[in-house]
């Protein structure tokens, strides 16, 4: 029986869009749940070749995957550049910032 990629591609997305909602609720009260759905939803992401939506791109770090909240992370913008920085692990994200 062959598979079906277009399906298959479907069935991911929805899962990485819930995946990452979840982790959003729980990043304030439970940081160690909301980082592990970060990461499935990005081994989902692997695994079915699908990008993360562009809402949720930003919204982790790349290095220990934690769910960024306004405690968990410094935001700061200076000379064109918004400048991301973790707190869990110094991690920084620099992106080119026009008004």
């Amino acid at each position: 029986m062959r598979r079906n990629k277009n399906l298959e591609r479907r069935i991911a997305d929805e899962r990485i869009i819930l995946l990452m909602k979840l982790a959003e609720k729980e990043a304030i009260s439970n940081p160690e749940r909301a980082r592990r759905y970060v990461t499935m939803a990005r081994r989902i992401a692997m695994k079915y070749r699908r990008k993360m939506p562009s809402e949720y791109r930003r919204r982790f770090c790349k290095k220990c995957f934690s769910f960024f909240t306004t405690s968990n992370c410094r935001i700061r913008i200076r000379r064109g550049i918004k400048s991301i920085l973790c707190l869990n692990c110094g991690w920084r994200r620099r992106i080119p910032y026009r008004r």
